[in-house]
């Protein structure tokens, strides 16, 4: 057996072993203040329900360098997830007025993803976390 198929065998092997690696992830529940990444998917436990965030390219034709892409990426996250705990929480079905809920309102959803990396640092400087 050549170099060439020794390696080709090797490398067969090593994808075989992370889709078994990555089945087992993806069927893995996760705890609270635990979080899995396998590939581009991510579970995540919010408020005792397992949510499932996919990663993909913020466009497939974007001149949006990689640095901005990511920054894009985290922003948005944030923002989702802020709606995870909103939701799990009961306030956005408790929080219904004529005018709509306070708790599925995009500017106040964005405002607290915004200011939350702001409001845990300095948690954090103060070590009350």
């Amino acid at each position: 057996m050549g170099s060439q198929n020794i390696i080709k065998t090797m490398e067969e092997e090593i994808t075989r072993l992370q889709k078994e690696l990555d089945k087992a992830h993806s069927e893995r529940k996760v705890s609270q203040n635990e979080f899995l990444v396998c590939g581009n998917t991510m579970k995540i436990d919010i408020l005792g329900t397992e949510y499932r965030i996919e990663i993909h390219k913020v466009s497939e034709d974007s001149y949006m360098e990689e640095k901005a892409q990511e920054i894009y990426r985290k922003k948005t996250l944030r923002h989702e997830i802020m709606h995870a705990f909103l939701n799990e929480s009961g306030l956005s079905d408790s929080s219904n007025r004529f005018d709509g809920a306070w708790a599925k309102n995009e500017e106040m959803v964005d405002w607290l993803a915004i200011q939350a990396p702001k409001i845990f640092s300095t948690f954090n400087k103060m070590n009350i976390l």
